[in-house]
């Protein structure tokens, strides 16, 4: 009797260890701050994985301003303007059916400016890695003539077969309009 009610014992603990969710990987890229833009996070963006890289990349060329060609994020996670095809091409390789990465891809990847009448900043950006799932949480702050209109997240991607598939954007939104 005791060696069964501990084989139903070891039994329990097993099924209930082999449900529980994986635990997800917070990355806080951008934190906010007292003033926009957020203090960017270089330690973390070093150390993230080519598929959190690519998200990144993404959300870079979405709205982060630059300093000349190449933003900040770009330096961080090791680009630079000759290595600009390789950033582009993680967005494609991991994005290959998204509207808005297309139409990066095809505009060439141009990345906006800092300048003195419009540019966009975001005020946080924090990615969470849930294994099959990634939410990307924000707010992009758009300075044009003196306003500052925000887009805020979260966006969400399932991650299947090694590709991002959109669940749901407000970044670019308009691009998944057919």
């Amino acid at each position: 009797m005791k060696s069964l009610v501990v084989f139903l014992f070891c039994l329990i603990i097993v099924k209930y260890s082999s449900s529980q969710k994986p635990i997800p990987h917070i990355y806080q890229i951008i934190v906010a701050n007292d003033t926009a833009p957020g203090r960017i996070n270089y330690e973390i963006i070093e150390n993230l994985s080519e598929p959190m890289k690519a998200v990144l990349a993404f959300y870079t060329f979405m709205g982060a301003s630059c300093d000349g060609d190449l933003c900040h994020i770009s330096r961080a996670m090791g680009f630079s303007d000759s290595t600009r095809k390789k950033e582009s091409g993680l967005i494609k390789k991991y994005f290959p059916n998204d509207s808005a990465a297309r139409l990066m891809v095809r505009g060439g990847y141009y990345l906006g400016g800092e300048g003195s009448s419009a540019f966009t900043d975001y005020s946080y950006l924090t990615i969470t890695d849930f294994g099959n799932k990634v939410r990307v949480a924000y707010n992009l702050i758009c300075w044009r003539r003196g306003l500052a209109p925000s887009i805020k997240g979260p966006d969400v991607y399932l991650f299947k077969n090694n590709i991002f598939i959109t669940v749901k954007r407000h970044l670019f939104k308009w691009t998944d309009k057919k």
